[in-house]
């Protein structure tokens, strides 16, 4: 047990840091209420819980910073996190984040594109997204209605004509000139105000313009900039523009306060759906693959916070005699994972399949003793294979039917977009092995 009592800390917003008996620390966390957050440590059910018992093992003081609000915890959790980098604070170590679109305003002629990544170019960033499919459908209205080139650079410098994208409405062709740059820079001045989402001067500016093309009879402008505004009222969402050259600014304080926060809306979600215990920061997907058994494989991916963990990615090959044998496949990956106490449980344990690979992942799990496992399957709907679905069954312990999510929404995608990541690491896998055993055959 701690030498200390959790209800002596405040009950006040900020960040709590846990460390071993040699003073490293183990992991930092922020929270709302302090002494209700460190409590909950040595509750019952939260005892229970094989990575808290995991954790609390290794712990043997507890530490604080108050903050004036929770806002302030999150960014001063951040910050400790990349001072101290503690071992079993996954999500922030690295630089890995949301999806963003990327303008680069950087250049005469500024391109919109889609990215992961924020580097200080001087180019304009937009976001986050939770999904890729969100972003990329901003994106692409972006591109329908203002006409912004998604060429790149090297393309744009070589082009003797026009593209296809061009012929089909959906640029100006700066390119060869068709467009002067002051015109082109209105069409990123609306694309920009779009992106932010400031609608009432956009619309206010594009009403505007469509009067003025009424008044002097250009119709088919007029009824233009009508569709414009129509597409475009359904469709505004506020986002806001970060600098990456504005380092540890205001700027990219309120970026990264918003991935937390578009997080944990996918969290509490997923908590609720899935009826958890607590939000789901870190969830591991198991997968396994071979043809008759041979080459057989598996993989577990994990994500901590929306993030890709790949330092905790594990491949592992599998030995079969010829035969097909889910249940010894399943059984010795998951062994084999919790096998290493150093490797810190999930908060939740995804199976890609369906009822009967669900069943075998409990059943394995209980045979090994491990106990506060939340685990569930995502299984492709019949008759959709293509990768990036937003289609897929989610089935639960001790339920016969799965859980039903709304088409598209942004936690069963987060679910599907783990599965999908899941499945891509064990085929890979799978086929280099394969493909070494045929060639030394």
């Amino acid at each position: 047990m701690l030498g200390f009592d959790p209800k002596s800390f405040p009950s006040s917003p900020g960040v709590y840091i846990m460390k071993d008996a040699s003073g490293r620390v183990l992991y930092i966390g922020k929270a709302k209420d302090l002494r209700g957050r460190v409590s909950a440590y040595f509750g019952r059910e939260e005892k229970e819980r094989y990575q808290v018992k995991f954790l609390m093992e290794k712990v043997a003081s507890i530490e604080f910073e108050t903050t004036k609000t929770e806002k302030e915890a999150i960014l001063l959790e951040h910050k400790l996190i990349q001072k101290h980098k503690p071992r079993y604070n996954v999500a922030q170590k690295d630089d890995k984040t949301f999806v963003r679109l990327k303008l680069s305003v950087q250049h005469p002629y500024p391109a919109l594109y889609v990215t992961r990544r924020v580097k200080k170019d001087n180019a304009a960033y937009f976001g986050p997204y939770v999904a890729g499919q969100k972003a990329r459908e901003m994106a692409d209205h972006a591109v329908k209605f203002f006409r912004l080139r998604t060429c790149s650079d090297i393309e744009f410098a070589n082009r003797a004509r026009p593209c296809i994208q061009y012929d089909i409405g959906r640029c100006t062709a700066p390119c060869v000139s068709y467009v002067s740059k002051e015109e082109y820079a209105v069409q990123v001045a609306e694309a920009v105000l779009f992106l932010k989402g400031v609608s009432r001067e956009l619309l206010k500016h594009l009403k505007q313009k469509m009067s003025k093309a009424s008044v002097k009879m250009e119709y088919e402008d007029a009824r233009y900039y009508r569709d414009l505004i129509k597409g475009i009222k359904g469709l505004l969402e506020r986002q806001r523009v970060v600098r990456p050259d504005e380092e540890l600014t205001r700027g990219d304080q309120k970026t990264m306060l918003a991935e937390e926060e578009l997080y944990m809306v996918i969290a509490r979600k997923l908590s609720s759906k899935l009826r958890l215990k607590g939000d789901p920061m870190t969830i591991e997907c198991v997968d396994v693959s071979n043809i008759q058994g041979t080459s057989a494989s598996g993989a577990i991916v994990s994500f901590i916070a929306g993030r890709a963990a790949k330092n905790r990615y594990r491949l592992f090959n599998l030995f079969l005699e010829g035969k097909q044998d889910d249940y010894f496949m399943m059984k010795e990956v998951i062994s084999r994972r919790f096998r290493h106490k150093d490797w810190d449980p999930p908060d939740l344990l995804l199976v890609d399949g369906g009822k009967g690979q669900l069943n075998i992942a409990v059943n394995v799990i209980q045979e090994l003793g491990i106990t506060g496992l939340e685990v569930a399957a995502v299984a492709k709907v019949e008759g959709s294979h293509r990768k990036g679905t937003d289609s897929a069954q989610v089935f639960l312990p001790n339920r016969v039917n799965p859980i039903k999510f709304r088409k598209g929404d942004e936690a069963l995608l987060y679910l599907i977009r783990i599965r999908d990541e899941a499945h891509r690491f064990v085929i890979g896998h799978y086929r280099r092995r394969h493909a070494k055993k045929t060639f030394f055959a």
